[in-house]
């Protein structure tokens, strides 16, 4: 049996075994570990290589694939994705452009047809006018346009003068029926006075008027020795011929 004083080198020894062997522990850790993060990177690293050249593949099939349309944008193959945005917006403004310039073709195209139109109406207005030629069509449009004016000038006048002559038959029309009244009204009493005309009933009761007179002159005379039943009796008798004596002679 060892005694204490041998025992205590030999703990010792043991203890430092001890300490070694953890310390070869924790360096094979160590090691371990770095050899496994190692390990992981050359993992990682084989991955990214791998990435890498699937993405460099990649690029290169889309590079070919946007070959042609590159060379449609007139790019060259290693033209960047804002470049041909770039280019792309710039055809949209191209096309956008030719639009405007289509639409202001057509417009001018249509313009030209109705000018041409117009002129070839503005020749037929002017043979059917008896005018000259048209040399200006701007000139005679406007002549046109003062003519028609003044001849709607003159179809409004001659409206207005048609309404005055429809007036004038419409009163000339009354006048001659009032007239025909009148005429046959004259006619009766030429029949009643026993004349054939107007003219010689003037001549009638132009001699009777003179006849009057002298009776109204002789009737001033007998008047104060007439008796009141000689006058009612002429009164009764001649009543035209008394009435117009009245208004003949004057009373006192």
């Amino acid at each position: 049996m060892a005694s204490p004083a041998e025992d205590s080198p030999l703990r010792t020894l043991s203890i430092a075994a001890g300490d070694i062997e953890n310390e070869i522990k924790q360096r094979e850790k160590t090691f371990n570990t770095a050899v496994g993060k190692r390990q992981e990177r050359e993992q990682q690293r084989v991955r990214t290589s791998a990435d890498e050249t699937r993405v460099m593949e990649e690029l290169r099939l889309a590079q070919e694939a946007l070959a042609p349309v590159f060379a449609q944008l007139l790019l060259a193959k290693d033209a960047t994705v804002s470049t041909a945005r770039a280019r792309l917006g710039e055809f949209d403004a191209l096309a956008a452009a030719q639009g405007k310039l289509d639409a202001v073709v057509i417009a001018a195209k249509r313009s030209r047809e109705a000018l041409t139109l117009l002129e070839r109406q503005a020749g037929v207005i002017a043979d059917a006018l008896g005018d000259s030629p048209v040399s200006d069509l701007r000139i005679y449009i406007d002549q046109l346009t003062g003519r028609l004016k003044a001849a709607k000038d003159i179809h409004s006048a001659r409206a207005l003068e048609e309404q005055a002559l429809e007036h004038a038959i419409s009163s000339l029309r009354e006048h001659e029926e009032t007239a025909t009244k009148h005429a046959k009204i004259l006619e009766a009493l030429c029949a009643v006075a026993g004349v054939t005309s107007a003219a010689i009933a003037r001549v009638v009761n132009a001699k009777r008027r003179r006849s009057w007179i002298v009776l109204a002159r002789n009737w001033r005379r007998l008047r104060g020795v007439q008796s009141t039943i000689c006058v009612l009796c002429w009164r009764v008798r001649m009543p035209h011929a008394w009435m117009l004596m009245r208004k003949a002679v004057p009373s006192n």
